[in-house]
């Protein structure tokens, strides 16, 4: 089993008490399972990395102001070359992070949220040229082990339907959970999705830029 030895935790309102007996292992995710998992993709290349940054921590604070979970985590943050027909613009940051709740919340609501912190972060999903430059990306990957497949609107695949072809996503997951972690509902881990020649390609460009985010 791979150990990153990253402990990004970071725990809000939220007593003492209970984070004492909520803690963390960096293969194994969280150990106190009593608490609803829900993990953010973040991504953005729209301004220079320190501009890029902020509004990753922005949408951290933005985001626990609607949603109020017990504790969040970040994995590291990566740089990224583009992947998808849109090739020439900016490199982008990748990060992903956990937050966890004291009891499940809804995915669609969850989902809603997302897009509301990204229109308020200068995210347009309606005016932006498909898989181009964005301000914020905040992409829902998953809810526990629920898996859902909605039309929408707003349209919502848990997991995340493109997660397994980008290794901007995984290698973030992996430094939180470790390899062997596997995926809700396919029992595949995030070793087999990282042994694909798509994703081992991308990997070769990733490069890593920041242990974690703190505010």
């Amino acid at each position: 089993m791979q150990s990153s030895g990253f402990n990004g935790r970071r725990r809000r309102k939220v007593s003492p008490e209970l984070c004492e007996v909520r803690e963390y292992d960096g293969d194994e995710g969280i150990v106190d399972a009593s608490f609803s998992r829900v993990v953010v993709a973040l991504g953005g290349n729209i301004g220079d990395e320190d501009v890029i940054l902020k509004r990753f921590r922005s949408a951290e604070v933005r985001i626990g102001e609607r949603m109020q979970p017990v504790c969040s985590r970040w994995a590291p943050v990566y740089r990224s070359e583009p992947v998808g027909p849109v090739r020439e613009q900016p490199l982008f940051l990748n990060t992903v992070m956990e937050l966890s709740f004291a009891a499940q919340p809804d995915p669609i609501e969850v989902l809603r949220h997302l897009l509301a912190v990204e229109w308020e972060l200068g995210r347009s999903r309606q005016c932006a040229i498909a898989q181009g430059p964005r301000a914020i990306d905040l992409d829902l990957l998953f809810v526990d082990d629920i898996q859902l497949n909605v039309s929408g609107p707003p349209q919502l695949c848990l997991p995340h339907s493109r997660l397994r072809e980008r290794a901007f996503v995984l290698k973030p997951l992996v430094d939180l959970f470790g390899e062997s972690w596997q995926l809700p509902g396919s029992g595949e881990t995030l070793a087999d999705c990282l042994r694909s020649t798509a994703v081992s390609n991308q990997l070769s460009t990733l490069e890593l830029i920041l242990p974690g985010i703190g505010i």
